[in-house]
């Protein structure tokens, strides 16, 4: 998507597929459509168009500076940061057979606590922002951390987010499984069960930024969603685990007006459910 970051992870590739002839050939394309150059869903609409005329395998998009990724399977599906966090999860704990531990924010998805069960490695929650996750990775020598917003690291390197890696990793993990990007989440959901994601970003008036961060610090459902409430973490926020891995977070954004409330369940329906049970609970 443009800046510093947009020649890199081409001319890595370029460089690998000179030496192996697994490689199908690469198409890097720079979109004039972008307003802002995140990798989210509404933003790589152009790249999913691409990956469906060309053929592709995968498409994946880099935001300005490079330390966050967007990936879109086969057929242009979008995958949610938190399946591609998950995705690189099994892949590093699965096929690369890493010990060393996952630490991601509380916004990240419930799919990293059963694959860090599944491989018997531990996992860490910190509030949001990698200034939390980077020194969690160093203090417990974690083998990668990652947060909601798509930004990732990983043992080996430096503790703090790269896109292109993020990029590269994915690759390795179809290349080493011979899977297309669908039929990987298809075995996670095997695994881990389905899971669905969705944020809401609820803009506010200065004046009542109070007033909402005590409706936050003093929400105590007994259940949303018709789940009932298992346990809560209030560092960053407030997240409410539910039965079965289902949860959801409200949290104030540290740099602009706005409530954000994430939740994540098994699907569409007790998704929407969570969603607006909290905010009934909060009062927005």
């Amino acid at each position: 998507m443009h800046g510093s970051g947009a020649g890199i992870l081409p001319d890595i590739l370029a460089e690998v597929r000179s030496k192996s002839s697994r490689f199908a050939p690469i198409r890097v394309i720079h979109f004039q459509e972008w307003k802002k150059p995140e990798p989210i869903e509404r933003n790589v609409k152009p790249l999913s168009r691409a990956v469906r005329e060309l053929g592709a395998d995968v498409g994946i998009a880099l935001d300005g500076d490079a330390d966050r990724v967007g990936i879109v399977d086969e057929s242009g599906r979008y995958f949610s940061t938190l399946e591609v966090f998950s995705l690189l999860t099994d892949h590093f704990m699965g096929r690369r057979g890493e010990k060393g531990g996952v630490a991601c924010t509380i916004t990240m998805s419930s799919m990293v606590d059963k694959l860090s069960d599944n491989y018997r490695v531990p996992s860490y929650r910190t509030p949001v922002g990698f200034k939390f996750v980077g020194p969690t990775m160093i203090e417990n020598n974690c083998s990668m951390g990652g947060e909601e917003s798509g930004g990732y690291a990983f043992k080996g390197h430096i503790p703090e987010r790269d896109g292109s890696l993020s990029g590269l990793l994915f690759l390795e993990a179809m290349v080493m499984s011979g899977l297309k990007p669908s039929q990987l989440l298809t075995n996670l959901h095997a695994l881990v069960g389905p899971h669905t994601f969705e944020r809401l970003d609820i803009s506010y008036d200065e004046s009542q930024r109070k007033s909402i961060a005590e409706k936050i610090s003093s929400a105590s459902p007994n259940s949303l969603g018709g789940l009932n409430l298992q346990s809560d973490d209030r560092r960053d926020g407030v997240r409410f685990n539910l039965t079965g891995g289902s949860w959801a977070v409200a949290r104030m954004s540290g740099t602009e007006p706005l409530l954000r409330i994430y939740a994540e369940a098994p699907d569409m329906k007790t998704l929407k459910s969570i969603l607006a049970d909290t905010r009934e609970t909060l009062g927005v």
